[in-house]
């Protein structure tokens, strides 16, 4: 499948989208919003996504909750299928990147 960039500023329910391999690949990142940040606590940020079978709203699959860092990669081994994702934060902007398996990845 081709790559699938979904982006945004605070929460969002993606799109769906098809998978149509058993290992796939998540890319996020996010820009904090400084102004929102120091609103509640200095340094904190809240950032975080669920990716879930279309038409499930509880049971999700893959997930990152509160990150260290502004950026990652998770691989995901949910399988072929419909997912979309809901994003929850207050950033600046992020962006998920949803791709098949990096060549010669071992993961």
């Amino acid at each position: 499948f081709e790559p699938i960039l979904i982006t945004g500023t605070s929460d969002k329910t993606g799109p769906s989208f098809t998978i149509t391999t058993e290992e796939w690949v998540i890319d996020w990142s996010y820009v904090p919003d400084p102004e929102w940040t120091a609103a509640l606590v200095p340094g904190m940020n809240v950032f975080g996504f669920f990716v879930y079978p279309r038409g499930q709203t509880a049971m999700y699959v893959e997930s990152v909750l509160l990150p260290e860092g502004t950026s990652g990669t998770i691989y995901s081994y949910a399988g072929a299928g419909e997912y979309y994702i809901q994003v929850i934060g207050n950033m600046k902007s992020w962006e998920l990147k949803i791709s098949p398996p990096y060549e010669g990845a071992k993961y």
